[in-house]
């Protein structure tokens, strides 16, 4: 009796070690399927000569931004604060289709074929795995129903169309774009009311971006342009000025300092940003010719990177969010 009473427990025992759901033990990064943004359900345009401004209802929660598409090929991707975007250069007697994507930044683990010399979503064979990463990728929602847009025979009489003007935190770069008329046969760009132009372009030219902006001790930059095209015909020569401006203000002013020889480290420091809630620090480097990323989330205004190795290129950044919008630093560089 004993005897069957003991086999009856091991058995019953076995069975439930066999469907013991073990817990999985989580690593340096939790990778978590994101929810997909919603469609883009309202979108519009409307055109001026050779320039179209597609118009879009913002969403309102779970996304990042938003992607245009010109004949079913991105275009441009904005942040998640915008509306609408303007479109230059088009071609008279043409037919164009716009859509738009909302997008969400989510985190993916991707490996390195060492064969194809890239990085992939889904794990390579035992002889062409390489290391792995944490990345983050963009997850898009369905397509906005498409918007099309027919240009007349003829277009504008007019030399310059207006464009748009944007900063790039990480280049500290404003970049001006525009669209031009045939036959234009020089562009002039004026700065904060200089007569003297401090670039001439080609009559073909369409943007140009300005390395050399000037900020204040409040880390602000006021910026003001003036394009001129010029034209030449057998009356003389015909010009036309379209007008940009930008008010800038950095969010996040970071340095970076190396430890003592002894102490292999980098410490990262930053003003505080108003209504932050916290601070994202990603670092990037380079190791056997491939590109490595790592981010870390931070409530202070400062970060210490312990993990560092002797001569190794490092670049990092640092983003604020403040009132869910994700306010980019200029990149640094820091070599150890």
């Amino acid at each position: 009796m004993k005897k069957g009473i003991r086999k009856l427990l091991s058995i019953t025992l076995a069975f439930a070690v066999a469907f013991t759901v073990i817990p999985a033990i989580s690593g340096a990064f939790n990778v978590h399927a994101a929810s997909k943004p919603a469609m883009v359900k309202e979108i519009s345009y409307s055109r001026s000569g050779s320039t179209v401004t597609i118009k879009w209802k913002k969403l309102t929660k779970n996304l990042d931004g938003y992607t245009i598409y010109r004949n079913n090929k991105a275009i441009k991707s904005v942040g998640k604060g915008k509306s609408s975007y303007v479109n230059t250069g088009l071609k008279a007697n043409k037919t164009y289709y716009y859509h738009v994507k909302a997008y969400k930044i989510t985190k993916q683990k991707q490996w390195f074929n060492t064969k194809t010399r890239k990085w992939q979503k889904t794990k390579p064979a035992a002889q062409y795995l390489g290391s792995s990463r944490i990345a983050d990728v963009k997850l898009y929602g369905k397509a906005s129903p498409k918007v099309k847009v027919k240009t007349p025979k003829t277009l504008s009489s007019k030399l310059l169309n207006p464009g748009r003007i944007e900063y790039d935190k990480y280049e500290d770069t404003i970049y001006l774009t525009w669209g031009v008329a045939k036959g234009v046969s020089e562009i002039r760009v004026y700065k904060n009311g200089s007569k003297k132009p401090i670039a001439t372009l080609k009559g073909t030219a369409k943007g140009y971006a300005d390395k050399k902006l000037t900020w204040n001790k409040n880390g602000e930059c006021n910026v003001k342009y003036v394009v001129e095209a010029r034209k030449k015909t057998s009356s003389g020569t015909k010009t036309q000025k379209i007008k940009f401006s930008k008010n800038l203000k950095r969010a996040v002013t970071a340095t970076a300092t190396r430890g003592d020889d002894d102490e292999q480290v980098i410490k990262l420091t930053w003003d505080k940003v108003k209504n932050a809630s916290k601070y994202r620090v990603s670092r990037t480097y380079t190791k056997d010719g491939n590109d490595y990323t790592v981010s870390f989330t931070v409530n202070g205004t400062s970060y210490t990177d312990n993990d560092i190795k002797p001569n190794v290129k490092y670049t990092y950044s640092v983003i604020a969010e403040a009132n869910g919008s994700l306010i980019h630093a200029t990149g640094l560089k820091v070599i150890k």
